[in-house]
């Protein structure tokens, strides 16, 4: 860390992101699939999202289903790197689609726990095309 900045527990803090990581269209749907490491909260910005699938773990929570809304997503947990045990983290997909509507605008996807962000788990990306669109997929107001 010489010459870096630290934190109260003298990590290093990460390189703020410099460009743009990604670009969505605004009015499309997107499906994303995230490999979930169990250990990192992942919150989205600006637009929710509606989970399609999430990965069958030895551990259960029943907060977050298929078919409900979110922005920030934690996979249960079941597992540990603890060299005492025998169990590791189980890693898996989790599956989600996102309306990209009517807005152009940046988005931040980053790691909700902060110390994480500030190590550098941290995505920035933009919306781009026509303002007001929405995908015809899409029936009502209520996004």
């Amino acid at each position: 860390c010489e010459g870096k900045r630290t934190n109260e527990f003298g990590e290093c803090y990460g390189t703020p992101p410099t460009g743009q990581d990604f670009t969505f269209t605004i009015g499309d749907i997107v499906e994303i699939d995230y490999y979930a490491p169990q250990i990192h909260p992942l919150h989205l910005h600006v637009f929710g999202y509606q989970i399609t699938h999430l990965p069958e773990f030895a551990v259960k929570n029943d907060y977050f289903q298929v078919g409900d809304y979110h922005d920030v997503l934690i996979v249960p947990v079941s597992g540990d790197d603890d060299t005492s045990t025998l169990e590791k983290p189980e890693y898996g997909k989790v599956q989600f689609r996102q309306h990209i509507y009517a807005l152009e605008t940046d988005v931040v996807v980053h790691c909700h726990f902060y110390r994480h962000s500030d190590l550098g788990m941290v995505m920035l990306g933009k919306t781009v095309g026509n303002v007001g669109d929405s995908s015809s997929q899409v029936k009502g107001t209520c996004y």
